[in-house]
């Protein structure tokens, strides 16, 4: 078996019941470990910082947001943006869309033909991509 697919068979796993026996049992996912304390009231001592305080955009060469990073010119919308390497995976924190292309110039369809299919990476959204893209669009 694969690492990426024993990866997945892990994430998969401790995010799912399973079915044992006839009696379905939740599998614990691994515990979350913040790098900031919360106060037991649940609200942060600190101050909230959201996506439209520091919007980024980055995507990645790996799957599951890993690998090099390409960090997307948000202030540039409109603009087809050739990636450096081709990413399988992105996350948005801003309030921008961004069209995703799995051909050059912001061409649709699927890597090597032509037809209708892109990928619109919406705002505060993060995943693997479905084809590794290659330029994308930053849209208002």
């Amino acid at each position: 078996m694969s690492m990426y697919a024993l990866k997945r068979l892990t994430t998969v796993a401790a995010a799912t019941a399973l079915l044992v026996g006839g009696t379905a049992t939740l599998a614990a996912a691994p515990a979350f470990s913040a790098s900031h304390s919360v106060p037991s009231s649940g609200v942060s001592s600190g101050t909230q910082r959201t996506a439209a305080d520091e919007p980024s955009a980055v995507f990645y060469t790996g799957l599951d947001l890993t690998g090099d990073a390409s960090t997307v010119d948000l202030t540039q919308t409109g603009v087809c943006k050739t990636l450096p390497k081709p990413a399988d995976s992105a996350r948005n924190y801003s309030i921008n869309d961004i069209e995703v292309f799995f051909n050059p110039n912001c061409q649709k369809g699927t890597p090597g033909s032509s037809s209708d299919i892109m990928y619109v990476l919406g705002s505060l959204h993060e995943g693997n991509l479905p084809y590794p893209a290659v330029s994308y669009r930053v849209r208002r």
